[in-house]
């Protein structure tokens, strides 16, 4: 079903991490990332109303950009590995690693990461950009060179128990620019590996439905 040009007829191969992938307003249907379409340069979804699916891991080498009148069920591990946006257009997305020597992934809007999936920075610089940040962990333990920029942002996260809400526990080589952000826990078993990090507001929301107390 692929073509090398919009509205094109189909028969190209399938997208490979040199490839800028379009789906617009001739794309119709169900795209399933499964195994095999593993890559993209980029993916860019203006104008399309159809679904993009499957569970399978996908690398993207760029930007994403989904939009608000497409459907997504794709629960799969988004990997950003080079420079670029991530926009989501207000839909939920499974596990997003950024990890790449000296990219900066910027979101284009807020971030809902569906699930028991986290949000994992390995490698390079991630920017909230200011918007809001939604899932179960966020995790960067371990030594490579890496930033985190939170600016005004909310970084709400479910995770609680053994699982380790926030998971900054080995920090070496970590850039970590709390900004004026909050970081809200709300599962009242949250755990916090903070590596000896200052925060600028962090809150734990679980409390209030509890009847206790909430604390910055």
């Amino acid at each position: 079903k692929w073509a090398t040009s919009s509205g094109g007829t189909g028969g190209a191969s399938v997208p490979t991490s040199a490839d800028d992938v379009f789906f617009d307003a001739f794309s119709t249907g169900t795209c399933t990332i499964s195994t095999g379409n593993t890559g993209a340069k980029s993916i860019n979804c203006t104008g399309f109303t159809g679904t993009l699916a499957g569970s399978a891991a996908i690398t993207v080498s760029g930007s994403v950009t989904l939009v608000a009148g497409m459907t997504v069920t794709y629960s799969g591990t988004l990997t950003l590995n080079a420079t670029g946006t991530l926009t989501s257009g207000g839909k939920t997305l499974g596990a997003v690693t950024i990890s790449g020597s000296g990219i900066t992934v910027t979101l284009g809007d807020a971030l809902t990461i569906v699930g028991s999936n986290a949000l994992t920075i390995t490698q390079g610089t991630f920017d909230t950009a200011n918007y809001n940040v939604t899932g179960h962990q966020l995790i960067s333990s371990n030594s490579n060179t890496r930033t985190i920029n939170l600016g005004s942002s909310t970084i709400t996260l479910n995770a609680g128990g053994g699982s380790g809400t926030l998971q900054l526990g080995t920090i070496t080589n970590l850039t970590f620019n709390a900004g004026t952000s909050t970081i809200d826990l709300t599962d009242r078993n949250a755990i916090i590996a903070s590596g000896g990090l200052t925060f600028y507001n962090v809150t734990f929301s679980s409390f209030s439905s509890l009847g206790g107390t909430k604390e910055d």
